[in-house]
């Protein structure tokens, strides 16, 4: 009777697993170019998203950052593909931000969709402090 049960157990959450993957199906990857940068220099976001069904994104992704400064980042759009993804078509888009301080920043892209928060990974950003004039 035990051998039953949990077997019956293994069907009910096999059975489950393609509609909590349906459910989710979004996928964002984001890579930042260069990952080390002066004061003042701008880094170049780049964010992939794939998906196995149809999902309308926002034209912007909000920038989650932990790091020296509070501020929120404005991204300066490169390029930006539709923002509707597909199972067979994923979407690009590009974003050009300036980070105010020297330090590290930690920076993930985040998405509203269908009532769902979905974030890309996390990003690591080294941004050095200006070198002083030699006298």
């Amino acid at each position: 009777m035990r051998l039953f049960s949990s077997r019956a157990v293994l069907i009910a959450v096999a059975a489950l697993v393609p509609v909590l993957a349906q459910a989710d199906g979004l996928y964002l990857k984001l890579a930042a170019e260069p990952d080390t940068v002066a004061e003042g220099q701008t880094v170049r976001l780049k964010l992939k998203a794939v998906s196995t069904r149809t999902v309308k994104l926002p034209a912007t992704p909000e920038l989650v950052v932990d790091g020296p400064s509070a501020a929120p980042l404005t991204p300066i759009v490169v390029r930006a593909s539709a923002p509707t993804v597909t199972a067979d078509k994923p979407t690009e888009g590009e974003w050009d931000v300036a980070l105010p301080q020297p330090g590290r920043y930690r920076i993930r892209a985040r998405y509203k969709v269908d009532g769902r928060t979905m974030e890309s990974n996390r990003v690591t950003v080294e941004v050095g402090a200006p070198r002083s004039a030699k006298q």
